[in-house]
């Protein structure tokens, strides 16, 4: 979903996210900025939660990486795939008329 939205307004709008949820979706926004810098983070801070902020607590849940840095490279890869695609799309479309 925020590959969805960020691929829908990045090219024009600053894209921030706030992630009010869970630890997951501090995972999710943390795994969208690597693979797009230009996303801007912002942790919102609350002088006291509402009393009905939780009912208990979740078994915890764990990631499990063999290599991590593999794994945040394997991110970033995904983000220079994107970089030279519109790489050659602005070649593309500099080229004189009647060259494509």
């Amino acid at each position: 979903m925020l590959e969805n939205i960020y691929a829908e307004f990045s090219k024009t709008h600053k894209v921030v996210v706030a992630p009010t949820g869970g630890k997951i979706q501090a995972v999710a926004t943390f795994m969208l900025k690597c693979m797009h810098p230009d996303v801007h983070i912002v942790y919102p801070v609350v002088k006291r939660f509402a009393e009905d902020y939780t009912d208990g607590q979740q078994d915890p849940v764990e990631f499990a990486y063999a290599n991590f840095r593999s794994f945040v490279q394997g991110l970033d890869r995904y983000r220079i795939k994107d970089l030279i695609t519109m790489k050659e799309e602005v070649e593309t479309s500099l080229l004189p008329t009647g060259s494509q």
